[in-house]
């Protein structure tokens, strides 16, 4: 057994001081045992290896890191593993229309007025969309004119209806205090394009997000040009939404899991009568990465980085009714969305993936099966470590949302279509820790739920 030079000394001093060595003479060979071993040289000691940083945790960044703008990498080294882009998205749920006025009687009962129809409602009912167009039906008491004579059957004339055009109307949600009767128009003609379910806003697992646990916060904007363009009356104003969330992750278990959170805030713009704003619904996500690989930098050259992950979204209904779904507020259900996402690395290619199945905890609204594809590549990266602009990685994407039920745009009380998507954009590192996501989506199937999709995406890693 090798002892250090401190060590050996401190076991000698104490032989020599111990009570039996004041008590017997030392054996002379044992002193100059012990005093040859403390003046030869030892070797070095070796240092002890520290374990690498693990992947997305705030361990700080060995100086080479060409990614993170601190100078080339040498061989071998590890580096930033969330340098990967993360996942731009489309779009935080398609945005429905529920086509036709509902009135739900006070036994709970609804029904559907359809176009052309006229159908009397009793007091109490609550419709799904505001409207100006009722007629309050009065029915005087009948007139009792039973006298005669006797044996004769009572004479009662009809009943009399008198029906008065309402100019207030009736608010979304607000029960009728009379009875009423409805005139059944077009949908589109007396409510325009009125989007379903906005106010959930980002809760898609794809939208700005990798698999990979990261500790970030970040910001989204999103830009809907022309929603509903299919239900839209010609003349009539354009709708456009604006999306805007705030974004937190925070990694834990060494970098293998994290725990995030995304507030959306919605602006809708269009047709005066759907004109609003709103906070959206809270998102939780959680996520564990069963693989977990770090990356590492060889003569330029990267390898590892491969990820295998799952999760869940737990999508609370926090946000407001009013702008969530102008149709029917009485449907706005926590959503509960499992999830797994990968990365498989190429060199300074890459290839990342989610696939998702959001499940509401109301049958009304919709269950949808997500599939979403990126593809991207590192074109450029400053290995001097002297600028701003630290990479360059365009990205592809596919998205595909697929109804599990309410199937068909103008299926009650919300429908839904399938929607396939593209995305094309740039991430653009800049600095040590800040990323930059500009894109582009258009969807490819109709009908289409938006024209065009703008966004950018800002995260910066803590």
């Amino acid at each position: 057994m090798r002892w250090n030079h401190l060590s050996r000394m401190v076991v000698g001093s104490a032989l020599m001081a111990s009570p039996v060595a004041a008590q017997e003479p030392v054996d002379p060979a044992l002193v100059d045992i012990l005093q040859t071993q403390a003046q030869t040289p030892q070797p070095a000691a070796r240092p002890t290896p520290q374990p690498a940083a693990r992947p997305g945790t705030t361990a700080p960044i060995a100086a080479g890191n060409g990614l993170t703008g601190t100078g080339a990498a040498p061989s071998g080294t590890a580096i930033r593993t969330s340098s990967f882009p993360h996942m731009m998205g489309d779009l935080g749920l398609p945005f429905g229309f529920s086509p036709y006025l509902v009135g739900t009687q006070p036994n709970g009962q609804s029904i559907t007025v359809l176009p052309g129809q006229s159908v009397t409602f009793p007091a109490g009912t609550v419709f799904n969309q505001p409207v100006s167009a009722f007629g309050v039906l009065t029915v005087p008491n009948p007139l009792d004119i039973r006298g005669g004579q006797p044996g004769l059957p009572a004479k009662v004339p009809p009943f009399i209806t008198v029906v008065q055009p309402n100019a207030s109307g009736l608010a979304t949600g607000q029960p009728s205090a009379t009875d009423v009767l409805v005139r059944g128009t077009s949908p589109i003609q007396s409510a325009g394009a009125i989007p379903v379910n906005a106010a959930r806003g980002s809760f898609k697992i794809g939208e700005n997000e990798s698999p990979r646990p990261t500790d970030r916060i970040y910001f989204n904007y999103n830009y809907f040009f022309d929603v509903n363009n299919s239900l839209r009356v010609p003349g009539t104003a354009v709708t456009n939404v604006h999306r805007e969330t705030l974004g937190f992750e925070k990694t834990f278990l060494d970098g293998d899991a994290s725990i995030g959170f995304r507030l959306p805030l919605i602006q809708i713009g269009g047709p005066a009568n759907i004109n609003s704003q709103s906070v959206g619904d809270l998102s939780i996500i959680l996520k564990f990465a069963w693989i977990n690989e770090p990356v590492q930098e060889n003569n330029g050259y990267r390898t590892g980085g491969n990820v295998l992950s799952t999760g869940v979204v737990l999508t609370t209904p926090t946000g407001g009714k009013t702008v969530f779904s102008a149709q029917d507020p009485n449907i706005h259900p926590t959503v509960i969305q499992p999830f797994v996402g990968a990365i498989r690395t190429l060199g300074n290619a890459y290839v990342l993936g989610f696939s998702s199945l959001a499940i509401p905890t109301d049958s009304r609204d919709t269950t949808f099966f997500f599939n979403d594809l990126q593809f991207g590549y590192q074109l450029y990266q400053d290995r001097s470590g002297t600028r701003f602009l630290r990479s360059v990685t365009p990205v592809a994407e596919v998205h595909v949302n697929t109804p599990l039920n309410n199937r068909g745009i103008r299926r009650l009380p919300i429908g839904m279509s399938d929607i396939v998507s593209f995305t094309t954009g740039t991430t653009l590192g800049l600095g040590q820790r800040s990323y930059l996501n500009l894109g582009a989506n258009v969807p490819v199937t109709g009908p289409r739920p938006y024209g065009v999709e703008a966004l950018i995406q800002f995260n910066w890693q803590y």
